[in-house]
């Protein structure tokens, strides 16, 4: 939860990172995307141009909501940041599953589960497919991240193709 004033330039969009990085922690809330768009689109009454960078929220009823009422207030861009799929994570054993959220890991007889790994697999691609949609369907210009090496790039292509295209 993040306000930084508006200014030009890649070292203002660098810095931004940057303050997003150092103030990152596995120790945070779980996230609620919906209920920050609400209350931006509660607090900031004049026209913004909003960039949302987020993990993947689950697409659903109240983000749908949010969004369509943050998009008629303002310009908004959202920028994803994936996770882990599970089989591209290759462990001695073949795909191994993993999630942040567990400490010290799953266990071994269930984290080199193939079967586990591939349902995985399936479910998050689903769900990365239903938000996709919700922003097509919304209008909302995004992207996704999935590693460092490519943010800054990323970022500037979905400035520009927002800026070309405008608000549509």
């Amino acid at each position: 939860k993040h306000f930084s004033p508006g200014r030009s330039g890649a070292g203002h969009l660098e810095r931004c990172l940057s303050d997003l990085w150092t103030s990152t922690t596995l120790a945070a809330d779980e996230s609620d995307v919906a209920g920050l768009l609400r209350e931006v689109a509660r607090v900031a009454r004049k026209r913004r141009f909003v960039v949302v960078v987020s993990d993947e929220p689950t697409a659903g009823p109240e983000l749908t909501s949010a969004l369509r009422r943050l998009r008629a207030q303002h310009e908004v861009l959202v920028v994803v940041v994936e996770g882990m799929i599970a089989t591209e994570v290759r462990g001695a054993d073949g795909p191994s599953v993993r999630d942040v959220g567990v400490s010290g890991g799953f266990p071994g007889w269930l984290r080199n589960d193939a079967e586990l790994a591939r349902q995985a697999d399936e479910l998050r691609r689903s769900q990365r497919e239903q938000l996709d949609a919700t922003f097509e369907r919304l209008r909302v210009a995004h992207c996704r991240l999935a590693g460092v090496d490519e943010t800054v790039g990323a970022l500037r292509d979905l400035f520009e193709r927002h800026r070309r295209v405008g608000r549509r």
